[in-house]
Order: C-alpha cells, then structure tokens, then sequence
C-alpha cells in the first residue's frame, strides 16, 4: 500500500494523541480516501484548498426536511435528492466522477441551502459526514467546511480524530474491533461494503509495512498561516481584505514587509497579538469586521477610532478611570475638610482661635517646608492614590492620542 509521505509521517506523530497504532489510523486513510484529502480542482483557491468531498443525495433530502421542509420540491426538481441511497456507482453518483463534477454539484446546493448541502458531504482526509460537524467539534457543517478547507492537513487530522474520540470508535479502532469500528463509521451496510473486511486486511500490512521500513513522526506545517514570504493567492485575498479594512497595501500576492506591518496593525485593532502573522482566526476576523471606505481612516473621528481600535479603547478607559479616581479622592477630602470643621465649630470660637494662632505659630517659626511635611504624612494615602490616578490620565491619554495618529496613518495601532 502507498500513501504520500507527509500523510504517513502525520499520521505517525498523530498516533499518540489518537491512543492508536499508527498503522490503525493509516488503514482508515487508505479505505476511505487512499491518501487524497484534497480535490484537484478548486472553486476559489484564494480561501484555502477544498477537502475531498462526496455529495449523498438521499441525506440532502432527510436535511432538507429537517432543516427547511420547504426547499424540498425545488431541490427534487433540480435533481439534488433521492428517496433513498442506491449504492456505490450508481447513478446519485454519475455526476461526481471528477472533481470539477463534485465541486459544482455541491455548490448547486449550497445555493439553495448551505448548512443542508454541506451536512450531506462527506469530507477530507477521513470522509467525515457534515451532519457530525459537533462530534467533530464545530458549531455547523459549513464552519467545519470552512475549517478544513482552511485549515490543511492538520485540520483533516484533528476532525477525523476528534469524531473517532466523540463516537467511542478510537477505543474500537485500537482494539482491532474492525466490525464494531465498520458500523458505527460507515454505517449499518458495512458488510455490503465488506469495510471491516478491508480494515483487518489494510492493518495487517500497514504493520508489516510499518516494521520493514520505520517512518519517523513529522507534524505537518499549517499551511493556512500566512507569513512574511509567502507568495500565493491566499495572500492576495488577504491583501483585499486589508485594504477593505482600511489598511492600504498592494494587491500582488506577496506578502512583505508593509504586509506583514498592516496584518500587525490590523491584529492590534482586533484585540489580537499583533505579531504579524495572518492565521485562520486572524483572517475570519478580518474578513468579519466592518469595512472602511476609502479615505475614511484619514479623517476618522475620536468617537469612530474608538470602535474600530482596541487600542484606543484600552487608552480611553485608563483615561477616564484615572480622572474618576482623581475626582473620588477630591470628594473624599472635602467631605474630611468639612467633617472636621464641624467639629472645630462644635469646639468653639475659643478653641478655633487657639488652633488659629498656634498655626500661624508654626508657620513662622518651624517654617513652611516642615508644615507641608506634617500635611503630607498625614494625607500620604490621598497622595499616593491621586498620583495613581494621574498617571493613568496622562498614560492613557498618550495612548489614545498615539492610537488615532497611527489608526488615521494606516500604521501599527500600539
């Protein structure tokens, strides 16, 4: 048996975290796909690279009758469903026979309703179905879609193990239980399939494939992070959503030094680590936030950089808060101030007199410098809580005024 080398070798060092031999896992790649988690042709290369897919006709219509009854006839007349499955090679399947077939089949479907379409494809490197998108940890069919395609082959990895982890079926897969593994991944028809047959078969010479010639454990680079050097067309849909966002840059599919400073400053902005590197979360992020006319950053308002500015928004809340701590400690010492002189009035005009005298006393004779001494050991609290708060004010008013000169210039926000 062969499969491409990074998928063995991913396979290999996944082995630990799935609780497998690594021949197991590799047995399970070669049935379902033979080491193709990809499709050859490609709809929108600029999102990623789309996983391997198969369209099931008769889950479209149990979906679609889930999800919305009402598309049913519409998708009956387009050709999209079958009352029931009919088996492999047949003809639910005549027009998926390429890639380019696949992808347009279930496009006509996302067309009329995304989640039903992708919940009924199998996908990537495992072929996990859409409709297990929460045993495999997303929140939809299409953010899982979204995810692999994305995400490369460490993102077909995670699903397929989280799924396996999910449905108890890692616990069978290492025990060599190929038929209870057989039916709780390919279902009821399994033995149609003879796929537990297949499973005992691919183990046994994985194992000795494995024994003759050890591969060592490589974890594959994502290839959805973007960094500086990297020229594809991915980078030119960053560049587009960048420039959407307000963060001015050319559009060439290379991603340099002034790409690596406007993902920075728009990382900033979005309360991220502004390193400079575009990752998946980074992108959607992006591509999710408002967008910026053109000329609009330049004569952006206060209020407007604000919403759009993390930093900013830290800048004017230190601000605010350290000019409210200054006017808590104003009202604190005028609330003492005149606490004590009630009870000064409640002493009485000789006492007051008294205590007048022997300020003015030592005043001119211990001097002034001693009197502020006296004054500040017994204030020091209100002192030191007042300076505080007066180093919030200027820090955070330099911050802010720092983050609307840079966001209005298109710089690095920090």
């Amino acid at each position: 048996m062969r499969l491409p080398n990074d998928i063995v070798q991913a396979c290999v060092a996944y082995s630990p975290q799935a609780g497998v031999e690594p021949a197991c896992l590799l047995t399970v790649v070669q049935t379902e796909t033979g080491g193709r988690p990809f499709e050859a042709a490609d709809l929108d290369p600029s999102d990623g690279i789309e996983p391997a897919m198969l369209f099931e006709r008769h889950i479209f219509l149990k979906r679609l009758k889930l999800l919305a009854p009402g598309l049913v006839a519409t998708a009956k007349k387009q050709g999209l469903t079958v009352p029931k499955w009919q088996g492999p090679g047949s003809t639910q399947y005549a027009d998926q026979k390429t890639s380019a077939g696949r992808l347009a089949l279930i496009a006509k479907a996302a067309a009329l309703h995304a989640e039903a379409a992708y919940q009924s494809v199998s996908m990537g490197l495992w072929q996990v179905m859409g409709f297990n998108f929460a045993a495999a940890g997303y929140g939809s069919a299409v953010e899982m879609h979204a995810a692999l395609t994305r995400g490369g082959l460490p993102a077909h990895l995670a699903c397929g193990i989280a799924f396996m982890r999910s449905k108890g079926l890692l616990k069978k897969l290492g025990a060599h239980d190929w038929a209870g593994f057989a039916k709780g991944y390919n279902g009821l028809a399994y033995r149609k399939n003879e796929y537990d047959t297949k499973l005992a078969e691919g183990y046994a010479t994985w194992t000795a494939q494995l024994r003759a010639a050890p591969v060592a454990a490589q974890v594959v680079a994502d290839p959805t992070v973007l960094k500086l050097g990297d020229k594809n067309p991915r980078v030119r849909a960053l560049q587009e959503a960048l420039n959407a966002f307000g963060m001015v840059v050319k559009v060439d599919g290379d991603f340099g030094p002034k790409v690596r400073r406007a993902v920075a400053g728009a990382q900033v902005e979005l309360g991220m680590t502004g390193d400079g590197v575009a990752t998946p979360e980074f992108v959607t992020r992006l591509e999710n936030a408002p967008k910026i006319s053109q000329g609009a950053r330049e004569t952006a308002t206060k209020k407007e950089v604000k919403q759009a500015s993390f930093a900013a928004r830290i800048g004017d809340r230190f601000r605010k808060g350290g000019a409210a701590g200054l006017g808590v400690v104003g009202v604190y010492q005028g609330y003492a101030a005149t606490a004590q002189s009630t009870v000064d009035q409640v002493k009485g005009g000789i006492d007051s007199a008294k205590a007048a005298r022997e300020s003015v006393a030592s005043i001119v004779g211990e001097g002034f410098g001693a009197t502020v001494i006296a004054w500040g050991l017994k204030h020091w609290q209100a002192i030191a809580v007042a300076g505080v708060c007066a180093t919030a004010v200027a820090v955070g008013g330099s911050l802010l005024g720092s983050s609307i000169r840079a966001y209005r210039a298109g710089r690095l926000v920090a």
